[in-house]
């Protein structure tokens, strides 16, 4: 069950910084310290992928 939760927020963020783009990354640190449960430990990695993703031109 947290297997398919985990792949579902993935999913749910990358959908969200395909859209959005950075400020993505802004609005979902802003809902994080709200205490709502979205952890720190899939955004800030999920964001530096992006970027060197981008940075190498793929």
């Amino acid at each position: 069950m947290l297997k398919g939760l985990e792949n579902a927020l993935i999913d749910f963020v990358k959908g969200f910084y395909s859209n959005v783009g950075w400020w993505g990354v802004i609005v979902m640190m802003a809902i994080e310290s709200t205490m709502i449960p979205l952890p720190s430990e899939i955004i800030m990695p999920l964001a530096g992928w992006i970027l060197i993703h981008n940075l190498a031109g793929n």
